[in-house]
């Protein structure tokens, strides 16, 4: 995980160390403790932009206790995002075990609508269903992707995200597959709360031929292939 780079902007908003934002304004009992895990590699001017906007949108919100984590893959081989994800779950509960909400992140994406609140509910929520680069359009049914919000018991629940999506797509649809198999639905919030910006940005990810083969298989591997099995798929850096 990269400290430095979420602590960049804590001299600009009230933030401890490690991007964390302790709320003593909000008086709500049942606040949350919630992780923003955002996956991450050669993407650092949409990370400025991104740490800025979020730690503002945020703490306007006034509803939650957060910390921001960066999950940042340093090697040459093809970018897995959901292991990243995975890997951001287990590792911030290691140094908040008190954390109870997960948010996955894009770091391209800015909410626009404060009404569009960063909780967990009762099931799994998408939020920012409805992107600028798609002209505020759901673009189909089941997408899943870009920012969800998953509690520890939901997610721990559906086994987390698969670790064999190395490069560019389907990990998302494996993701809605597994919740949907534990879940009767997913929440959004409506068209005109749900609205997102997406950063420009060219794409250099690599595709992932794979993916239609991972995905016909998904729901027989799920619950061999994620949290169950994730110690074996990474090393932690210094």
């Amino acid at each position: 995980m990269n400290h430095d780079l979420t602590d960049s902007l804590n001299l600009m908003v009230s933030l401890n160390k490690g991007g964390q934002y302790l709320n003593g304004l909000c008086k709500n009992s049942e606040k949350q403790n919630v992780a923003i895990i955002v996956p991450y590699r050669n993407r650092e001017a949409h990370l400025q932009i991104f740490l800025k906007k979020m730690h503002n949108f945020l703490i306007k919100q006034n509803q939650i206790d957060y910390q921001i984590f960066l999950i940042e893959q340093d090697d040459q081989n093809r970018f897995n995002r959901a292991n990243l994800l995975n890997i951001g779950f287990y590792e911030s509960l290691k140094i908040n075990p008190k954390i109870d909400c997960f948010i996955f992140h894009d770091v391209d994406i800015i909410p626009l609508n404060l009404d569009q609140i960063y909780i967990c509910t009762n099931q799994p929520k998408h939020l920012c269903s409805y992107l600028d680069k798609f002209r505020f359009v759901l673009i189909y049914p089941t997408l899943f992707g870009g920012v969800v919000t998953i509690n520890r018991d939901q997610f721990e629940l559906v086994n987390g995200y698969s670790n064999l999506y190395d490069g560019w797509g389907g990990e998302d649809d494996d993701f809605f597959k597994r919740v949907q198999k534990k879940f009767d639905y997913i929440q959004r919030y409506p068209s005109t709360v749900a609205r997102c910006l997406m950063i420009p940005h060219d794409s250099d990810q690599q595709l992932n031929e794979e993916r239609v083969d991972l995905l016909r298989k998904a729901i027989s591997r799920s619950n061999i292939d994620g949290l169950s099995n994730l110690n074996q798929t990474y090393t932690l850096e210094a």
